[in-house]
Formats: structure tokens, C-alpha cells, sequence
């Protein structure tokens, strides 16, 4: 985003644009994430079912490191939804910025 900014090719020019494209760049990252973790579960579970596990303190390591960021990234993702849902009813906020803000939720 950063290089969007100096590059000039994103301009925000209120509170409610920036807040847009922070969470737009923080979700494609965190699909990115899924996707990785998506596949790593995989990974486990291939080596489970073929009965290759090699060594079980590692692999349930591995295992508890997949489950952790996969509930890391949902409650995240819940956080940020309900709190721009919320912020979908202010006030203060302008009929533009509202509808980015009920987009982002």
C-alpha cells in the first residue's frame, strides 16, 4: 500500500478511504495466509493418512502451529467485521464513508 501511496496511484483523501484500504490490503493478505495454511494443512494430513508422520512431537508441533494461526486469522477476521458493522450506524461518519465502512464489514 505503501507504494501505491508514493507512486500516487491511492489518494485517500478521508479517515474512512485509508481505513478502506488498510483493510483491503489486511484481507488479501490474510487470504493469502489461508491459502498457504490451506495447503499445509493438507500437507499434514496427507502425511498422516500415508502413515508417514516421522516424528510425533514434531508433527503435532506443526499441527497446533496450523490450528493457531487459523483461529488467529478468524477471530481477526469476526473482530473487524463486528466492529465495522458497528460503525456502520454512526453518525459522524459521511454517506460515502459509510458505505466503505459497510463494505469493509
Amino acid at each position: 500500500m505503501l507504494q501505491r501511496i508514493q507512486a500516487g496511484r491511492l489518494r485517500p483523501t478521508t479517515a474512512s478511504q485509508l481505513s478502506h484500504a488498510i483493510v483491503t490490503v489486511l484481507t488479501r493478505e490474510q487470504e493469502d495466509f489461508i491459502e498457504t495454511m490451506t495447503k499445509d494443512v493438507w500437507q499434514l494430513e496427507q502425511r498422516l493418512t500415508g502413515g508417514n508422520v516421522g516424528d510425533p512431537e514434531k508433527y503435532l508441533d506443526e499441527l497446533f502451529l496450523a490450528r493457531h494461526g487459523l483461529l488467529a486469522v478468524r477471530t481477526m477476521g469476526a473482530q473487524s467485521g463486528a466492529i465495522y458493522h458497528s460503525m456502520t450506524t454512526l453518525t459522524g461518519i459521511s454517506t460515502e464513508g459509510r458505505q466503505l465502512v459497510a463494505d469493509t464489514a
